[in-house]
């Protein structure tokens, strides 16, 4: 591949992959919004055009119940 292809590549991979910062929570719920953002393109049946709308179970939109402790009743 010539130095033209190489930098291309690069650059598209550098603008695509997120790099994790600041703490460990803060990493996760951007991965997390990534993989399922809070809104979706929809195409309005009047005008034809796209607009965005809720995008069902991401993150931010509608609270969610936390996870179970792990540890059940009986453990001391």
């Amino acid at each position: 591949m010539d130095s033209a292809g190489i930098a291309s590549t690069l650059g598209l991979y550098a603008e695509r992959v997120i790099t994790p910062r600041g703490s460990p929570a803060l990493a996760g719920l951007e991965l997390m919004t990534a993989l399922r953002p809070p809104t979706r393109p929809v195409r309005d049946t009047a005008t034809g055009n796209w607009v965005p709308a809720p995008n069902p179970g991401s993150l931010g939109l509608e609270p969610v119940d936390p996870a179970p402790p792990e540890a059940g009743p009986a453990h001391p």
